[in-house]
């Protein structure tokens, strides 16, 4: 917070105003030297199997290390952190599916690998995720836009490749998304 408000002006009270006047969540990282960051401050209504208070404190490879997969490039991601600190942006979007429409997915408020028997009960969760540098602060702002849509509305081509990847995943990636024991169910109703 101290960047943000050496930065800004402003104080964490002006910050949550802003918080609740936008539908997007957002998470405040500070950036010291050498790539090393920390989240200093979030707003998250609508996080996806994690606890937003856990996280304050918490680097990119903290919360990164765990994602199967991620290990070999978690040096580039804290790289791309304190680049964007400096004042440039970058968007990337994340997908998964989920049993339900709900956009608060707390860790223990529902089972994971438990999906109904159509496709009408497949969701796609996606998460555009924008990171925007706070240039002179040392921070960026982390921005997150939650979206869900039933799976039966996607087009056949993009239903396709969802299967496409999920068959392609490796075991540990399936049992992180939470789909690991009906993908191949998942994939065939995808694929219909």
């Amino acid at each position: 917070m101290r960047a943000l408000n050496e930065f800004t002006g402003n104080t964490a009270d002006t910050l949550q105003d802003f918080a609740m006047s936008v539908q997007e969540d957002l998470v405040l990282v500070e950036v010291g030297s050498r790539d090393e960051n920390r989240i200093s401050w979030l707003h998250v209504t609508a996080p996806n199997m994690w606890t937003p208070g856990e996280m304050v404190g918490k680097s990119y490879s903290d919360i990164h290390g765990v994602v199967p997969g991620m290990a070999p490039t978690l040096g580039a991601g804290d790289r791309i952190l304190h680049r964007v600190s400096e004042g440039a942006s970058y968007v990337r979007f994340v997908w998964g599916l989920v049993p339900d429409d709900r956009l608060t997915r707390l860790p223990g408020t529902y089972t994971v690998d438990v999906f109904g028997e159509t496709l009408d009960d497949v969701y796609v969760r996606i998460e555009r995720q924008v990171l925007v540098g706070l240039a002179g602060a040392n921070a960026l702002l982390f921005i997150i836009r939650t979206y869900v849509r039933p799976a039966s509305e996607l087009p056949s081509e993009d239903r396709v490749a969802i299967a496409k990847a999920i068959r392609g995943m490796s075991l540990e990636s399936r049992a992180y998304k939470g789909i690991a024991s009906p993908y191949e169910r998942l994939a065939a109703m995808l694929e219909r």
